[in-house]
């Protein structure tokens, strides 16, 4: 589609061929690059099914996302889940997207009783990073909120993470107890 979206602009039909006076991804830059933006459709379709992707992982008890995690990560979420050896064309779409959709999605704490503190990504500043440790982890974020005061435990942090992790966790408010994390 975008060839043919070219060769149109170009020479004005889908038959004949012309000279491209400029790369075709320059068409297809951003608007604030002062070019042409015309639509590239591969970005586009790879936004419809982050769409589709963020469905599916705010309600996971659809009809569908149902069907879905029975069938590709019944063990897992959305976001840890693989794309198997085998899968749908329409699984292999949404699992595609989903790695765009993972670069900004982010997990702000409430309580911290559903985020992982080594696994999600939940630090404002990561692009959707989660910290890495190198192990598997499943220390909750809770783990690392004094429950009395309701503060951070930077105490725990110097063997964990970094000092720059450190100072951005310290800067992250902490919800109430009743406040669930959620995902944005």
């Amino acid at each position: 589609m975008d060839a043919l979206l070219r060769r149109f602009f170009w020479s004005g039909s889908l038959n004949k061929k012309s000279i491209h006076w400029i790369k075709g991804q320059f068409l297809c830059d951003a608007k604030e690059e002062d070019d042409l933006s015309l639509r590239s459709f591969r970005e586009f379709n790879l936004a419809l099914l982050a769409k589709q992707s963020w469905r599916l992982l705010t309600n996971p008890n659809s009809l569908w996302g149902r069907l879905l995690k029975r069938m590709y990560f019944p063990r897992t979420n959305f976001l840890s889940a693989k794309k198997g050896s085998r899968p749908s064309w329409i699984w292999a779409s949404l699992w595609e997207a989903r790695n765009l959709m993972r670069k900004g999605t982010i997990r702000f704490i409430g309580n911290g009783q559903s985020a992982r503190a080594f696994n999600d990504p939940w630090i404002l500043g990561m692009n959707g990073e989660a910290i890495s440790t190198g192990t598997n982890d499943n220390t909750l974020v809770a783990d690392l909120i004094n429950g009395q005061s309701r503060s951070w435990n930077s105490h725990i942090f110097p063997p964990l993470v970094d000092s720059v992790f450190s100072q951005r966790i310290e800067s992250i408010p902490i919800g109430t107890e009743e406040a669930k994390d959620f995902l944005a």
